[in-house]
Formats: C-alpha cells, sequence, structure tokens
C-alpha cells in the first residue's frame, strides 16, 4: 500500500469514530496507526474481540467489581495476554500456535482482574483442547445457562462473571492469565509455506517490545510529507528469524542462491488486499507477517531484511516514487546477480551495486524478472537507505540527504 499519509481528513474522520466508539473500535485503531499499545496492567479498560456483538456486560452497581481469583501474574505474562488480544496483530495466530488449534476464540481480555475469556464451538474433543491452555482442569471456568447447559440455547445465553455471551452453539470460558500452561521458554509453532516457524513466548516478546529492532526515528520527511521509517524495523540478530532462515536456505551452495530463496519465501506470502484502503500504513512485525501469512509491501520488505540480517547479506532499503511522494518500497542486494531487468542501482556513499527484490511479485527473480510498473528511471524518486539505527538516507536523484521527523 502507499506509504504515505494519504488524506488529513479521511484520518480525521477516522479518529472522530475512534473517539467516538473507542471501546469498540480498539483493534479497528490499532490496525490504522499501526502502535503498540503502551498499557498500564492496572486499568480496567478490556480488550474486546471483533466477536462483541455476541459478548455484553452485565449491568452492576457503580460499586460492584469482581476480584481478582488468582495471584497477580508475573509482567511477562501479562504482557504476554496483551500480544494474544491484539487479533490484527497476530493475537489470534499465536492463540493458534500456542495450542496447536484454531477453534478457540479470545473474547475479551479483562485487564483489572487479569481474566482471559475464550469461547469455543462445541465439538467431542474440544474441551480436552481446552484444558491445555491451563496448568489444571480447575482452572478453567465454564458459564453456564440459567438453566445449567455449557452452550447457549435459544434465548438463553451464557453467563460468567459479569459477562453475558451469545455465541449460539459455543462454550464460554475464563482463565487466568497466571493460570496460563507457558513459561517463557516455551514454543509456539506456526508453519508458512513449508517451513517451520517456533519463536518462544520470550522471542514473541522481545520483537514486540522492539528489543531487537534497529529502532531509531520513526518518521523521516520527503517533500514536506513524512513517511515510516523502515529500517528502524528491521530485526537484527533473532535465534527464531535465524532458526527459520537458515531452514529455507538448506542446501544452497552460493551467496546468491541463499538470498534467492529467502526471497521466494518471502514472495510466496500473499498481499495483504485490505491494506490499500487503510488511510495510514499498517506497520507489521517480521514475526507478523510470518504468523498471520500476509503482508503489503512494507511489511514484506521488513521480513525480508530481516532474514537477510540472519545470514549476514549486504543489502539497501529503496523508496520510489512518482517524483513527488514515495509510494513503494523493495531491497536491492548485493551480489553476483544478473542485471537483465534494469532493476539494480549503484550506492554512492559505499559504490556497490545493489540488485533488486521485489518482495510483493511471487516468484521474482533477481535481476532477471521484468515488471510491469518501472520502480526505477526517469522522473521517479529513489531514496536509499541502509538497515541501522537512524541511517542515513540518500536521495539518489538530487544527491542530498533526507531528514529524519
Amino acid at each position: 500500500m502507499p506509504m504515505i499519509w494519504k488524506s488529513y481528513f479521511l484520518t480525521v474522520g477516522v479518529a472522530m469514530l475512534v473517539a467516538i466508539f473507542a471501546p469498540q473500535l480498539h483493534n479497528v485503531y490499532l490496525s490504522l496507526t499501526g502502535e503498540t499499545p503502551q498499557l498500564n496492567s492496572e486499568t480496567s479498560t478490556p480488550f474486546a474481540s471483533s466477536t462483541q456483538s455476541t459478548l455484553e456486560p452485565v449491568p452492576s452497581e457503580p460499586d460492584a467489581s469482581v476480584e481478582p481469583t488468582s495471584p497477580r501474574p508475573p509482567q511477562w505474562m501479562r504482557s504476554f495476554a496483551i500480544r494474544l488480544a491484539q487479533s490484527r496483530f497476530a493475537g489470534s495466530e499465536y492463540l493458534a500456535a500456542l495450542i496447536g488449534d484454531s477453534r478457540l476464540r479470545l473474547e475479551r481480555y479483562e485487564l483489572s482482574t487479569h481474566t482471559l475469556y475464550f469461547s469455543a464451538e462445541d465439538s467431542t474433543d474440544i474441551i480436552e483442547r481446552i484444558h491445555t491452555l491451563a496448568v489444571d482442569d480447575d482452572a478453567v471456568t465454564f458459564a453456564r445457562t440459567s438453566s445449567g447447559g455449557l452452550t447457549v440455547s435459544d434465548s438463553r445465553p451464557l453467563e460468567l462473571d459479569n459477562l453475558v455471551y451469545r455465541g449460539m452453539g459455543r462454550l464460554f470460558f475464563a482463565v487466568s492469565v497466571s493460570d496460563l500452561r507457558i513459561t517463557p521458554d516455551t514454543r509456539l509453532s506456526f508453519i508458512t509455506n513449508g517451513f517451520d516457524f517456533d519463536p518462544s513466548v520470550q522471542d514473541v516478546l522481545n520483537i514486540s517490545e522492539r528489543r531487537n529492532w534497529y529502532g531509531g526515528a520513526r518518521m523521516f520527511s520527503y517533500n514536506g510529507q513524512r513517511y515510516v521509517n523502515h529500517a528502524g524495523l528491521v530485526v537484527r540478530r533473532d535465534a527464531a528469524l535465524a532458526r527459520l532462515a537458515e531452514r529455507i536456505v538448506f542446501g544452497a551452495t552460493s551467496h546468491d542462491e541463499r538470498v534467492q530463496r529467502l526471497l521466494d519465501f518471502v514472495t510466496a506470502i500473499p498481499y495483504d488486499e485490505e491494506s490499500l484502503f487503510l488511510t495510514r500504513e499498517l506497520m507489521q512485525n517480521a514475526y507478523h507477517t510470518i504468523a498471520m501469512n500476509l503482508g503489503d509491501c512494507g511489511n514484506k520488505v521488513i521480513l525480508f531484511a530481516s532474514l537477510l540480517e540472519q545470514i549476514n547479506a549486504d543489502f539497501r532499503l529503496v523508496y520510489t516514487g512518482d517524483g513527488e511522494s514515495l509510494n513503494h518500497i523493495f531491497v536491492g542486494v548485493a551480489g553476483d546477480f544478473d542485471d537483465l531487468n534494469g532493476l539494480s542501482i549503484l550506492d554512492s556513499d559505499s559504490g556497490v551495486r545493489y540488485f533488486g527484490a521485489e518482495t510483493t511479485a511471487r516468484g521474482f527473480q533477481i535481476g532477471r524478472t521484468l515488471l510491469e510498473t518501472q520502480l526505477l528511471g526517469q522522473g521517479r524518486s529513489i531514496l536509499v537507505q541502509s538497515a541501522s539505527t537512524n541511517a542515513r538516507i540518500r536521495d539518489m536523484v538530487r544527491n542530498s540527504i533526507v531528514a529524519y521527523r
């Protein structure tokens, strides 16, 4: 999707909707801003799922509250629970990878009591699967109808704590965060494009909290418009990404073949068509794109660059546009590739030629595949940036340095 802040009026309009319907649109707001929420663990504001129409709080007196029934969980557990609750940022995929089943859905995370509320379609084996979430069977509390049933039937909803659940044919249950069957070393398992990606809970927390990103300034300015600094989101050495990269390049006999295999993995990830309708660019970290098996040009570039970091490849990020604004990004990689498609650029700072790797074109062959859209050439904007903290961004057309903002 375009990397620009497209329209001031559209953005303001969305912001007004978020302000009015904040509880209902919490996840939508996150998807538009691309920000990770900085939440006080004592706040009583819950995370709500996209199925909120089936879940309602029971009216109560102003001083009524649900007291926590378990000890306050450690910070790392509370942080991981927040990741599970971010459905637009791979929360649903993290949950499915944790228990090996995609049938469970996190409906609500009540921060004041550190309680997770889930639903699941009733089936013969689902109870056993549900119990794998918690340290023991007694740690799972199931909601019941007024007649004692475990699933919604006719007009009888499920009731639990101060919540009413109306999802037909589904179970509704609660687990305290402190009772989750996880440790920092617990591995999640994703199979993406035939390769196993197995980060630990601690790995997820590290990347979610930006501990191993290059970081630095979040935005830079070009022709009076602000753009996301993609290099800041590239992941440095990361154990889980390194294992994935090793699996992808296994058997490759040259540097160029290793790079091409990593690109093949990324181009096989479907393009996120919904991103075309957002008013601002949605930034995913590398884990999100792998877990959801979905991303736009910027997100796929961040993933590809992060994988290149794991094999110590020399590369550059290349922002391009129509001469007035920027609307695309790809990766240039150093190597002995053919130069048959004209998609290479000589970096005036390093004197190294970098060959274009287009992450959104499935099966793209570096140095060989021709694109319908001209990314380089006369009248185009061309900015080149290495992956490091606040790396210099050079405007190749004007031979000048672009400022961070």
